[in-house]
């Protein structure tokens, strides 16, 4: 209810920044320090057709991003960029997301947990780990190997996001290690090339430490 009650919060908020003219004099100074650049995070995508919309609608209003822009820091100068983005690893990136980003022309970056991949083919254990490692009160159809090369043929980039989807910050340094190196080699075993973007699951500045993101520059991102 309280989550509830601060996303309405929120909304409102923004809202009336928008109808003040506030976000556009904030855009306005914020353009002195340089590109404005904004990352657009989803997860499991049931609705094809607000999917479809909301990327039209990207497309229409702001510079969309490819990976490799992001990468280079090739963005646009008056306009908003958008960098797309998914996480931990779902069927329907491959099934409903893959064949829309295609038809847009964008290419996104998938940050994925690589143990789903192991687990993806049975109901029990995607049951299991939907529940205890993502924390959904429903079970989702998880990524398939399979479908993970499918994304990575189309062009789109891959990311490290541990290997359990695990909050670091709960870890020993040891098995903190081993969540984000063993998660990198395996998924590079796919892409066979190294993995250069990091996403902290959870995402929040509690579910991660400085020690965390040492572990993560040694692996090398």
């Amino acid at each position: 209810m309280r989550k509830h009650f601060l996303r309405y919060i929120r909304d409102i908020s923004i809202a009336l920044s928008v109808v003040s003219g506030m976000a556009m004099c904030y855009r306005a100074y914020a353009r002195r320090r340089g590109a404005l650049v904004r990352v657009v995070v989803f997860h499991d995508v049931s609705d094809a057709m607000w999917f479809e919309r909301l990327i039209a609608h990207m497309r229409a209003r702001y510079h969309v991003l490819t990976p490799t822009d992001f990468f280079a820091n090739t963005f646009h100068p008056k306009k908003i960029n958008i960098l797309i983005t998914f996480d931990d690893g779902y069927a329907s990136w491959a099934t409903v997301c893959a064949p829309i980003l295609e038809a847009e022309g964008v290419l996104a970056l998938f940050f994925v947990n690589s143990h789903l991949l192991e687990v993806s083919h049975d109901s029990e254990l995607t049951r299991a780990f939907t529940h205890d490692n993502l924390l959904l009160a429903t079970p989702r159809a998880l990524l398939t190997s399979k479908q993970l090369i499918s994304l990575i043929g189309q062009g789109h980039s891959i990311g490290g996001h541990t290997k359990n989807h695990a909050r670091l910050a709960a870890l020993q340094k040891d098995e903190e290690e081993a969540e984000v190196v063993e998660d990198k080699k395996v998924l590079e075993t796919y892409t066979h090339d190294a993995l250069r973007a990091f996403a902290y699951p959870f995402g929040h500045r509690g579910d991660f430490t400085s020690r965390s993101m040492g572990a993560v520059a040694r692996a090398g991102y």
